[in-house]
């Protein structure tokens, strides 16, 4: 038992990792696609709140502002343990550079 757990693949556990390290062009892939989505539909939810009283607006952004946090650190999280460099670095190119680019934008315009 102990030569099969030596083996790459042969628990099944460096097999995992094989796949999903085959799978990181993909999986980089939808993260591109997906985080400006989710970054899109957090911008709309903090405009949203700025036509309702202060209160709701308040509770809208730190909410807005803990799922934009959680989903950055547990998305790299995740993509650390699964080895996949690729889709780590995707994620935070892809959740940094939209804030970013409208936060130079407005400035440009002031």
């Amino acid at each position: 038992m102990d030569e099969m757990a030596r083996v790459p693949g042969g628990d099944g556990t460096y097999g995992m990792f094989r796949r999903a390290r085959a799978a990181d062009p993909l999986v980089a892939g939808l993260v591109v696609m997906g985080n400006p989505l989710l970054c899109g539909w957090l911008f709309l939810m903090i405009i949203g709140t700025g036509l309702s009283d202060g209160q709701d607006a308040d509770a809208a952004q730190r909410l807005a502002g803990q799922v934009y946090l959680g989903w950055l650190a547990g998305g790299l999280l995740l993509f650390a343990v699964l080895r996949l460099p690729r889709a780590a670095i995707s994620h935070l190119v892809s959740l940094l550079l939209p804030p970013a680019l409208f936060t130079a934008v407005l400035l440009s315009r002031s």
